[in-house]
């Protein structure tokens, strides 16, 4: 839908007057309505776009020894009768609001931003397959933080919410990855540092590629202008939409992000990677 090219009708004016049959006049009734001659744009005329990625809250601090020691077992224990507590949870949103853009000093977030090449796909290529300049890498983050807590499966989850202009490929997992390397590996730099080198480019700072399956796009929010009280674009109410997608949300991919196999596979790449990391 981003990438969709703008909506409208194929049919050009003149050719729509000889398709069309002829009407007589009649009186008009009532101000006349000025024909809208600008085409929908999904991609640009969207404000911002939000991403969940809904994660095992024990992910999130530093597993115990007995945990990594133990297996798969000791993991499943582990992520059944772990909570997170207020203070990490705190600690969390500190490191995670780092990634946020402007804010401060009056600075408007969208007109800041951070270059995120160490996020992408390929962060080292110093040009795409097709040869031509990679392109701009920048992006500018509205918010980050933990956002709801669920009860999936047995297993407390945090749904990690990010809000953006737009995202490079993999750079919302790899901010995740990031987050994720940070509660497990211990480092001699402050875990402030490392997020602000990685957002500087600075080598040498890994930043690891989360699973994808607990990603995924909440929504696409439309609207005019960036202050508080201005009003949806006329015509758009989505008060009924955004009750269809939680209901979606939490009937559908919750579940499925939950599933005894997904939660498997998050478990056994977590314990395949956090001995890597040290």
């Amino acid at each position: 839908v981003l990438n969709a090219a703008p909506c409208g009708p194929d049919v050009q004016p003149a050719q729509a007057q000889q398709q069309q049959p002829q009407q007589q006049p009649h009186a008009q009734v009532g101000p006349a309505k000025p024909a809208s001659t600008r085409r929908f744009d999904a991609g640009r005329e969207a404000v911002s776009r939000i991403f969940e990625y809904v994660v095992p809250s024990a992910a999130l601090v530093a597993l115990p020894r007995r945990v990594l020691e133990g297996g798969m077992p000791a993991m499943a224990e582990h992520l059944r009768s772990f909570r997170l507590s207020p203070k990490s949870e705190q600690h969390l949103n500190a490191l995670l609001a780092l990634f946020q853009t402007g804010g401060t000093k009056g600075i408007p977030w969208n007109r800041a931003s951070w270059d995120f090449a160490l996020f992408t796909e390929h962060p080292a290529d110093p040009l795409p397959p097709n040869g031509k300049p990679k392109p701009s890498t920048r992006r500018s983050v509205k918010q980050f933080r933990c956002g709801e807590r669920l009860m999936l499966g047995g297993v407390e989850h945090v749904a990690l919410r990010v809000e953006g202009n737009s995202f490079v490929p993999c750079q919302v997992r790899k901010m995740v990855g990031l987050l994720l390397l940070l509660a497990q590996a211990t480092s001699p730099r402050p875990a402030e540092e490392v997020v602000l080198g990685a957002l500087q480019c600075e080598g040498g700072v890994h930043v690891p590629l989360a699973p994808a399956h607990p990603l995924l796009l909440d929504r696409i929010v439309y609207g005019v202008g960036e202050k508080a009280a201005s009003p949806p674009r006329d015509g758009w109410s989505d008060s009924y939409s955004v009750q269809q997608m939680e209901a979606f949300k939490r009937s559908v991919l919750y579940p499925h992000i939950a599933s005894p196999a997904a939660l498997h596979a998050f478990a056994t790449w977590l314990l395949e990677a956090v001995p890597s990391w040290h």
